[in-house]
């Protein structure tokens, strides 16, 4: 095994990782934001209709791109094409850590609470709520500042629910 391999090898091995990481992540939020739904039936995602489509369309890609590489990593593994896994392990990591990108910075709207991605706020316990002109909120929540980003949500609907 030349130097080269051993390298190339090495990067493929913390590619994989990263993968693990990012689908883990991916998965965790998914859970999260089943099980809240699931807890407080009024909760609804905050989409407006591009953000909407987005997402439908970028999950769709999601899905079939994860199970597409996992094929591609059974079948690289059958026939050892190692060419064949590396570039299926980086196009999987790349697609999983895009996602988990996305997914993070969703808004889910409830009658008394507010979930963007993992982290669940209640309405009555936000302070110095202000709307930036560059697409993001900036409030107050735990004596704590936090921004979320607003470029594919119903800006108009988080207002309305935040004067409440």
């Amino acid at each position: 095994m030349s130097f080269s391999e051993l390298i190339l090898n090495v990067l493929t091995f913390i590619m994989f990782i990263i993968l693990a990481w990012f689908s883990f992540m991916t998965a965790n939020i998914a859970v999260t934001i089943f099980r809240q739904k699931k807890r407080d039936k009024s909760m609804k995602f905050c989409f407006n209709r591009g953000g909407g489509i987005f997402f439908i369309i970028f999950t769709i890609i999601f899905v079939v791109g994860y199970i597409g590489g996992f094929i591609a990593m059974i079948i690289s593994f059958n026939t050892d094409n190692l060419i064949m896994l590396r570039i299926a392990i980086n196009l999987l990591a790349l697609l999983t850590f895009l996602y988990s990108l996305a997914i993070s910075n969703v808004i889910l709207l409830g009658s008394k609470e507010m979930m963007i991605g993992r982290m669940l706020i209640d309405y009555r316990k936000m302070k110095k709520i202000s709307y930036g002109l560059n697409g993001k909120v900036t409030f107050i929540y735990s004596q704590k500042e936090y921004t979320f980003t607003t470029q594919f949500t119903d800006l108009q609907e988080i207002r309305r629910t935040l004067k409440k």
